[in-house]
């Protein structure tokens, strides 16, 4: 039963975390927005149905995505067409692309992921303050009782450092 919960909860961390890129994925294929919530609905049900289905290995937006293109097939044969439907090759091209810039965004993140983890905890955890928490740059700068313009300043060389440390990552990625 311990495996079986957390099992579980790894599935229920990916399906909530994927809800905003899978109601887009499906808003690109679909023209009307009710026809984009109903699909998402059943999407959802779907992938709540076949949880046990998941494989944990493999990424689970590309699972989720798969899913959701055969929920909006579905509803274009049962005859929900209301104008403006893509036909099922453009929605598979249209579904192709979307695979390919979830893997981009996830190569990214990964990327991101390890520069940050190049950087000391000092800097990452004033990166969290700065961008992921509620004061404004001024209140924090004032806490460090530094100018406003030399925490901007700080910023900025983080950010720099980090599109460097990207920039080489991708680069190394099309040289292996």
């Amino acid at each position: 039963m311990a495996e079986y919960s957390k099992e579980r909860h790894f599935f229920d961390e990916r399906f909530v975390a994927c809800q905003d890129h899978l109601f887009g994925y499906i808003a690109s294929l679909l023209p009307r927005r009710d026809d984009v919530n109903e699909v998402f609905q059943e999407t959802n049900l779907k992938l709540l149905q076949n949880w046990d289905k998941y494989d944990p290995s493999r990424p689970f937006l590309p699972w989720a995505f798969t899913i959701a293109l055969n929920e909006v097939r579905s509803f274009v044969r049962r005859g929900n067409r209301k104008g403006g439907m893509l036909s099922d090759e453009m929605l598979t091209a249209v579904s192709e692309e979307q695979f390919r810039s979830a893997r981009q965004i996830d190569e990214s993140l990964n990327h991101l992921s390890e520069c940050l983890g190049k950087l000391t905890a000092e800097k990452r955890a004033l990166l969290r303050e700065c961008y992921a928490g509620d004061q404004p740059i001024r209140a924090i700068a004032a806490g460090k009782h530094i100018s406003a313009d030399s925490l901007y300043k700080q910023l900025e060389r983080l950010r720099r450092a980090l599109l460097e440390c990207m920039t080489t990552r991708y680069m190394d990625g099309l040289v292996s």
